[in-house]
């Protein structure tokens, strides 16, 4: 059982930390989109308990298919904890985390840190596999620790003969972090070498750059992260794009103040008030981006507290209407 099924919209969302919550992911699943995942999650931490993985792997049935990212070190650690996974929540893949480069979770020996060490690669992505069969394993990586040790390629392969059904390449290196320019040749040099399914990322901040990532490499499949932020309907226009429509235009402003302000009720509902508008302060920020006002409205975002206050922003700064709150009141039943 692979992961094509889930590469038919070749656009899957990235599994950004801190970011791609439940809400954001539900915003992002009113376009089209084959596959999201969620925030990077411990091995360890699910294995014993801890209360921080909670708000990690809630999910509602409407973002299925996802894929539940786990990050670990030790083959048996992250094989019994994506058992774990499988059994309390049927996500439809499982994803190995081998590119974040955190200092904390790299001094692990997480992350982008196992890009140093292929028979690791392999006996993670082995033990895992036959943990959780059929469910399809997939590994998120780099191109390499650093510009000297560009080995996307040997890791790729070690990651396929492991028995993954696909492999994502972020054709930076750990110590790029995420500066400079994603190298999409390691790309096509991986989807030359490989098999299995290859799905790029990085630089992904246009429809035609969506376009251009499937005809440049090879791919299968585009993963998009930091250039949806702020805008989910970059999916529905990369989509057009990839399929020859017309790409369509940015909402306007009224329509993206209404997709705001549905985020922020499911944030605020997820999360509670104060913790939910805390969390959105970012968000809105990505929305109002190179707007005319934005700037003066980022010193106002850094004083709002409470629902009432960050609806009141919301509406006011992209010209809401009364029947446009009506409309996202009366669509959650609220």
């Amino acid at each position: 059982m692979g992961v094509e099924r889930y590469l038919e919209v070749p656009l899957w969302l990235a599994p950004m930390a801190g970011v791609i919550g439940s809400a954001f992911r539900r915003v992002v699943r009113s376009y089209p989109c084959g596959l999201v995942f969620t925030e990077l999650l411990s091995a360890q931490g699910l294995l014993v308990g801890s209360k921080t993985m909670e708000p990690l792997t809630f999910f509602t049935p409407q973002e299925r298919p996802i894929g539940f990212q786990l990050y670990g070190s030790e083959p048996g650690v992250v094989a019994e904890a994506a058992l774990v996974v499988k059994e309390r929540f049927s996500p439809e893949v499982i994803d190995i985390n081998m590119g974040c480069p955190s200092r904390k979770i790299v001094k692990s020996g997480s992350g982008a840190a196992l890009m140093g060490d292929p028979g690791r690669v392999f006996d993670i992505v082995r033990a895992v596999s036959s943990a959780v069969a059929p469910l399809p394993v997939t590994v998120k990586m780099r191109s390499g620790l650093h510009s000297r040790a560009v080995n996307a390629v040997e890791v790729a392969l070690a990651v396929q003969e492991g028995g993954a059904a696909a492999v994502t390449v972020h054709p930076r290196t750990r110590a790029q972090g995420f500066k400079g320019r994603a190298d999409w040749r390691v790309i096509a040099e991986v989807v030359e070498a490989c098999s299995v399914p290859v799905v790029g990322s990085g630089d992904v901040t246009t429809p035609e750059d969506a376009k251009s990532m499937l005809e440049d490499t090879g791919c299968a499949g585009v993963m998009i992260g930091r250039g949806c932020l702020g805008r989910p309907w970059l999916f529905l226009q990369s989509y057009a794009c990839i399929v020859g429509r017309p790409v369509p235009p940015d909402p306007p402003l009224p329509e993206i103040g209404r997709i705001l302000l549905e985020h922020l009720f499911w944030e605020v509902e997820l999360k509670g008030e104060r913790r939910g508008v805390m969390e959105m302060r970012k968000h809105i920020i990505w929305y109002s981006k190179g707007m005319s006002g934005s700037r003066a409205m980022r010193g106002r975002i850094s004083r709002i507290s409470t629902l009432e206050e960050c609806k009141r922003l919301v509406v006011e700064f992209f010209l809401l209407e009364e029947e446009h709150v009506d409309w996202i009141l009366r669509r959650r039943g609220g």
